[in-house]
């Protein structure tokens, strides 16, 4: 990272250096297994929500029988056709907010992923941009997950017109995630007009008023309901 020769001492101590100071990338290690756990759970999750959907449309069209129903889902679960388990990989990314910048075909993903190849640019300064531009991916995703579920802004995201045009399950999980949205503006914009929800409290702010802010149990930045 910082340019330096390999196998000599100088580099040798900095590498134990950063492994004691990170407690042999402790932090990153714990990151990395919670995430494949999220990833594995919105995987499987996908795979049995394709699996059902299939039953239930052979079903439809009468080339399955219901009494076979459960040995014909059970089927597709343990031998996924390889449309199901890029579909299932894809909706992983998704739920986990990993979905490469470039896939994401909206202005959104396009910004970040040219800001991305920016940095990748600088070859001096990899050292500082591996640091402070490493999670990219994660935040864009998320400002992408947030505009879909705010109504009239989801309408700027590609991605999400091309779901609505898509049809079937995918239009209808792009209308459910726009249904939240509009259920959450619907249900806290008047709670916080006529001040039953607040999120903050101007009268007991600072740090001379923390005792008071303490004793009501006020925690900064939160909701309540009062």
């Amino acid at each position: 990272g910082f340019g330096m020769a390999k196998d000599n001492v100088l580099s040798t101590a900095v590498d134990v250096f950063g492994r004691i100071m990170t407690m042999d990338r402790l932090s990153y290690k714990w990151l990395k297994n919670v995430d494949n756990y999220f990833k594995n759970g919105a995987f499987n999750g996908e795979l049995y929500a394709l699996a059902y959907r299939e039953t239930i449309k052979q079903i439809k069209q009468g080339t399955l029988q219901k009494k076979d129903a459960a040995d014909y889902l059970a089927s597709l679960v343990v031998n996924p056709p390889p449309s199901f388990t890029q579909k299932s990989y894809e909706i992983a990314l998704e739920r986990t907010f990993q979905t490469q910048l470039k896939n994401r075909k909206d202005w959104l993903g396009g910004a970040a992923h040219g800001l991305h190849k920016f940095k990748t640019g600088i070859n001096s300064l990899t050292w500082l941009t591996s640091q402070y531009f490493t999670f990219l991916r994660t935040p864009t995703n998320i400002a992408g997950a947030a505009l879909e579920r705010s109504p009239g802004l989801n309408r700027i995201l590609q991605s999400y017109n091309a779901q609505l045009k898509k049809g079937g399950a995918t239009a209808e999980l792009a209308k459910a995630k726009s249904a939240m949205g509009w259920a959450f503006l619907m249900t806290f914009i008047p709670l916080g007009y006529f001040g039953w929800f607040t999120g903050s409290d101007p009268e007991i702010r600072g740090r001379k008023k923390y005792r008071l802010r303490e004793a009501g149990n006020f925690q900064p930045k939160s909701f309540r309901f009062h």
